[in-house]
């Protein structure tokens, strides 16, 4: 099974192209974007482009017709159609991307065909399952238990890049970042069960404990508890799940939800920034807004179309204008896992595992390494016949993260374990006194 068909050529399938391509596979680059997939396969002789509309069923199943594998890099609303595709041709599929209801309900039809289809196969999801099942399998195994599970995951600019009054940037469109943040979140401290309203994300600002001397803070992601049963920590008094961020960026984002910022129902209605926040009772929008959210309109860029579009679209507009990275900046791509385990003995024990990568100067991004090698190393193991999973799976069971975390850690990506008994409890999970007071 040495050929391949990635399907997108944005940024994160560049390391993965050049990983198998190195490998000696025989890829096919497909791309609504020719030049997009062109640029990808120009250094290789075995990588070939080729021009495609995903959503032409018929283009796309000659596509994956003639290959062994697909990879996934589209929308993740494509995902389904592609693997409906690679059903009907019985094709391997692996995907970065949460796994679909749809993708799914196709487990028993994979298994059937002896089909691999491969979800949430990057860096979050993807190298946050694995590190996180590989010490929940130790425990277990060494007969202790898990008491509580903090998980954190960040993607934000190297320390030294981080230099606007938001302390982020934007490498593709802001609306996925903004719509997160409109999400409700449900989790667990110490057997209760808490939720946050739909809204009320941008205002849990949770100070976060970490290894290093960066001032962090974090909000929950969706439904923190479905986890349980996916890690097997079924019943566990400690389940949160959440984002990371700087501090400051929270705050600055409070206060543009304040101001109607992520408003997505209907036109704006006016024909700039000025008239927008006079019509929110703010005359002087320089002088009365936070320093941070005047830094952002200083110099307020009105789209095209500025009075059609929504609130949220605006907003989105203004945040890719002024956050934005520069030539030579880089990133860095984080997990934080907090576990604290109850030995066989008696005994607790903290346990910190750290994962930390930063993006080349110029080069790729540590986003892109953290999304696409993972993906990269499970189609080279899957074509040499070492993943046995068959179905609909995600990469929680050990085959994935014996095989895959050493390929990676190869590569530089690698998780760092640490036992840290010598911190008070309240200090390596202060933001829990955070999420039962404030969330």
């Amino acid at each position: 099974m040495n050929k391949v068909l990635v399907l997108g050529a944005g940024m994160v399938s560049k390391p993965l192209v050049d990983h198998l391509a190195r490998k000696g596979y025989d890829l096919t680059v497909a791309s609504h974007i020719l030049a997009e997939a062109t640029a990808l396969a120009q250094p290789y002789s075995n990588v070939r482009a080729v021009e495609a509309d995903v959503t032409d069923a018929s283009h796309l199943a000659r596509l994956i017709k003639d290959v062994d594998i697909v990879a996934s890099f589209v929308p993740f609303t494509f995902h389904d159609l592609v693997a409906d595709i690679c059903l009907a041709n019985k094709r391997h599929l692996v995907t970065a991307s949460y796994q679909s209801d749809h993708i799914r309900g196709l487990d028993a039809d994979a298994r059937r065909q002896g089909l691999l289809f491969l979800s949430e196969m990057g860096f979050d999801p993807g190298i946050d399952h694995m590190s996180a099942m590989k010490v929940i399998d130790e425990v277990h195994a060494q007969n202790g238990t898990i008491e509580a599970f903090v998980s954190w995951g960040a993607g934000l600019p190297h320390p030294d890049c981080a230099n606007n009054p938001f302390k982020y940037k934007f490498s593709w469109a802001p609306k996925g970042v903004l719509l997160a943040l409109k999400n409700k979140a449900r989790f667990r401290i110490e057997e209760q069960e808490i939720e946050v309203p739909e809204g009320q994300l941008v205002n849990t600002r949770w100070p976060t404990w970490t290894t290093d001397n960066e001032e962090y803070e974090g909000y929950p992601n969706r439904d923190s508890l479905v986890y349980e049963h996916v890690y097997g920590l079924t019943g566990i008094p400690t389940l949160l799940r959440g984002t990371l961020r700087y501090r400051g960026f929270l705050e600055l984002m409070n206060e543009a939800y304040q101001y109607g910022l992520f408003e997505d129902d209907g036109a704006i209605g006016h024909t700039d920034w000025r008239k927008y926040f006079e019509s929110r009772g703010i005359p002087n929008f320089r002088k009365q807004l936070s320093q941070g959210l005047a830094w952002l309109f200083d110099e307020p860029d009105v789209v095209d179309g500025f009075e059609q579009c929504s609130a949220i679209d605006a907003f989105c507009a203004q945040l890719k204008n002024k956050l934005f990275y520069s030539g030579g900046e880089r990133d860095m791509a984080m997990l934080v896992h907090k576990f604290v385990i109850k030995q066989a003995n008696g005994e607790y024990r903290q346990h910190l595992s750290l994962f930390k990568a930063f993006g080349e100067p110029y080069g790729d991004t540590a986003m892109a390494r953290a999304v696409g090698l993972p993906a990269a190393i499970a189609i080279d193991l899957l074509s040499q016949n070492k993943l046995t999973a068959r179905g609909s799976v995600i990469p929680v069971s050990h085959e994935f993260y014996e095989q895959v975390l050493p390929e990676l850690a190869k590569l530089g990506l690698a998780c760092t374990e640490t036992t840290v008994n010598d911190v008070p409890r309240t200090v390596f999970l202060r933001e829990l006194n955070y999420a039962v007071n404030k969330g």
